[in-house]
This record gives C-alpha cells, structure tokens and sequence, in this order.
C-alpha cells in the first residue's frame, strides 16, 4: 500500500475545485468555466494515461450528459405546458394564502417530478418556482 495522496486523487480534486475557482474568483460564467474544466481533464488524462481509452471515455460522458439534459428538458417542458394551460394560476385561485401554494410546490410537484423524471431534478425545476 502506498502512502501519501495518488496523483489521481489530486486531478480528481482540481476538477471539482476548479469550476468553483473560476466561477468565484475569476467572474466568468459556467460555460466558461465548463469549458476550462473539461480542458483540465482531458490534459490530466492524458499526461497520466496516454490516448488509450479516451474515445470511449467521451462516448460515455456524452451519453450520459444527453440522458440528464433531455430529463431536464422534459422536465421544463410539462412545466411550461403546466402554466400555458394555466394550472399554476388555478393552484393559487384555489389554494389562496402565500404560504400553501410554496408548500404545495416543494412537496407535491416535486415529488411528481421526480416519480416521472428521476435525476434529482425537482430541485433545480421546483426551486425557481418558489
């Protein structure tokens, strides 16, 4: 067993440190700093690992990126298809104090949309909301 921090435990930690640092630090916006992570990554996998695996390595985090994205789209879309017929104004005519409709929303709406997506999703869908 050795001793000491691997090498990749520190790449692992600078790309979860990095998008903090560049979004806090530097004032850029997640794009950017999406991009310059990325750009960390690829060059840590390759000084540590050569080109072997990496094809596959991106196939995976493409699928697995377009698998979360559509479920997030989906997600906003029946929200948006819930307020174009109007449900989230008949939700406040009928429930009627501030305080209900917020509860109503962090409980109930989120667990639908969590039973019908999965992911994690109701938060960054239900909290806007509120």
């Amino acid at each position: 067993m050795r001793e000491g921090v691997s090498l990749h435990a520190l790449h692992g930690l600078a790309v979860i440190l990095l998008p903090i640092a560049v979004i806090a630090l530097l004032r850029r916006d997640v794009v950017q700093a999406s991009a310059v992570t990325l750009a960390y990554a690829l060059t840590a996998y390759l000084l540590t690992n050569g080109h072997a695996g990496l094809p596959g390595i991106l196939a995976n985090g493409l699928i697995t990126g377009l698998q979360i994205s559509s479920i997030i789209f989906t997600a906003i879309y029946f929200y948006n298809v819930q307020r174009e017929l109007g449900v989230e104004e008949e939700l406040k005519r009928r429930i009627g104090s501030r305080g209900a409709p917020l509860l109503y929303l962090a409980v109930f709406f989120s667990g639908f949309i969590e039973s019908f997506s999965g992911y994690g999703v109701p938060p960054a869908v239900v909290t806007p909301l509120l």
